[in-house]
């Protein structure tokens, strides 16, 4: 509990490493990205940055430029990233809406495009990572798995399987 606590301290951002973003986002079918929305702006309101942290999660959609243009302007000049805030969030937004265009068309399996937002998301990961390694002398990245991590994974599993069996059987 103490580690979780520097780290808060410390970083700029919510730390996580991108291995493990990718590996609870594709458990949980993409789910694992509005958690990570909601984690940094978490981290922005510890920071001290007079914003509401549930409500700008619960409008992930609409908010979600905002978040990229703040990671993006906290990196430094020599690390300027290379993506856009604003290519970014037209991606993550067409990822987003995607899904639910095709449950409305009846293509159900197209709630799994859903998972896509884990692209842009990644490349900003990669960014928040950057600064967190450039900045923080004694930082630790969040890339161990707990035991809750474990067992979004295993659940995830068994769900991959079963509707791996339910589309084999189909």
């Amino acid at each position: 509990m103490a580690k979780t606590r520097e780290m808060q301290e410390q970083a700029v951002f919510f730390p996580i490493s991108s291995e493990k973003l990718i590996e609870l986002s594709l458990a949980t079918f993409g789910l694992f990205g509005l958690y990570w929305t909601l984690r940094h702006w978490q981290q922005i309101e510890y920071r001290g940055t007079a914003v509401s942290s549930v409500i700008r999660a619960m409008c992930f959609p609409v908010t979600q430029y905002d978040l990229y243009r703040r990671i993006h302007g906290a990196a430094d000049g020599e690390h300027r990233p290379r993506w856009h805030p604003l290519r970014l969030y037209a991606l993550y937004l067409i990822f987003t809406l995607l899904p639910i265009y095709m449950v409305l068309t009846e293509h159900y399996w197209g709630v799994l495009s859903y998972m896509l937002t884990l692209l842009p998301n990644l490349l900003v990961n990669q960014t928040v990572n950057k600064i967190h390694d450039d900045h923080l002398n004694s930082f630790s990245r969040n890339s161990d798995l707990d035991a809750i991590d474990w067992s979004i994974l295993i659940a995830g599993l068994i769900c991959w399987l079963t509707l791996l069996a339910y589309g084999i059987q189909s």
